[in-house]
């Protein structure tokens, strides 16, 4: 997850995906909620820089859903990248289109967790 959000700053954007993929698996493996719902966030942020927006609410929903589900909240730097993450996808999206992707993710966390390995971020 740190390799992953580290190539996210970097702007290597195909491997900061790739990182938070193997580190999502391994938090399922795990069981490690939390750790799902922060990679859930790092491949919303990837997908958005990426070009696509969609699976970006998608995800954010799911990250948020989850989070929500675990009475977690962000840690201040992933709070800030979530609020840069889905302000860039509404831009991208519109507020219409971004909430209905958004709504569309918010389910719960292990097909969250699915869902996120079956999306191109």
């Amino acid at each position: 997850y740190n390799l992953g959000s580290t190539a996210l700053y970097q702007e290597r954007f195909d491997d900061a995906a790739r990182l938070f993929e193997d580190s999502l698996a391994l938090f399922r493996a795990l069981g490690y909620r939390e750790g799902i719902a922060y990679c859930l966030e790092g491949l919303a942020a990837a997908a958005a820089a990426r070009g696509n927006a969609t699976a970006a609410a998608r995800l954010l929903g799911a990250a948020d859903a989850l989070s929500e589900e675990l009475g977690t909240a962000l840690e201040p730097a992933e709070r800030d990248r979530h609020e840069r993450t889905a302000a860039a996808v509404r831009n991208q999206l519109g507020e219409e289109e971004f909430a209905a992707a958004w709504k569309d993710g918010r389910t719960d966390g292990e097909r969250a967790a699915e869902y996120a390995l079956e999306v191109e971020a």
